[in-house]
């Protein structure tokens, strides 16, 4: 796969490789100290935006995004300045790093319990850290407030639950059939001779 990649002064062009469209990736914030980052990357989320349709939804780093960062992450790569072009040969196509990106991201998690929670203690400290006014420590309590009845509903839910019966007989659905009432028109019948 080719992509050509184009060094501006406000950020980079990106040539798209199905039709004749350019898509222009411009870093934002230099510094920041937000924890939504992208983990092969190392960039924010509002770090860097983009011209492309999928970095319109919010929360969301498109392709473009990541293939910048990988390209001034790599500096094997040469930078071009102005008009200057570069081909750029990826090894992997796009549905492969997908699949990688899902199949990470996915699996079964191999760290413990007590592993997890020291991370999480770790992380929400973390976030704690950060908030530096009053509107920002009454969003955090407001969005906090709604975890412990969730983890309420999942304890309750997860004890209601009654364990399947493995040893009952199956019977056929068509076995135990009720039959249909009969009916039966309650229309008074009329002679013939009435009508003539």
């Amino acid at each position: 796969m080719s992509v050509r990649v184009v060094q501006t002064t406000e950020g980079w062009n990106i040539c798209s490789q199905n039709n004749d469209e350019m898509y222009a990736v411009t870093k934002i914030n230099i510094v920041c100290q937000c924890l939504l980052k992208c983990e092969n990357c190392q960039a924010c989320i509002h770090q860097y935006s983009c011209t492309g349709l999928d970095s319109s939804v919010r929360w969301n780093m498109c392709k473009h995004i990541h293939y910048i960062c990988h390209f001034n992450k790599d500096k094997s790569f040469l930078l071009c300045q102005g008009d200057n072009e570069l081909d750029i040969h990826e090894l992997s196509s796009e549905k492969d790093v997908i699949a990688d990106e899902l199949g990470r991201r996915y699996s079964p998690i191999r760290i413990g319990m007590s592993d997890r929670r020291e991370a999480l203690k770790l992380k929400l400290n973390a976030m704690v850290d950060t908030l530096n006014s009053e509107e920002e420590i009454q969003a955090f309590v407001k969005n906090f407030a709604s975890v412990k009845p969730t983890i309420d509903a999942i304890c309750l839910h997860n004890a209601e639950i009654p364990p399947l019966p493995h040893n009952k007989e199956i019977i056929p659905v068509n076995k135990k059939i009720i039959p249909q009432r009969r009916l039966f028109s309650t229309k008074k019948k009329t002679s013939n001779a009435a009508w003539r």
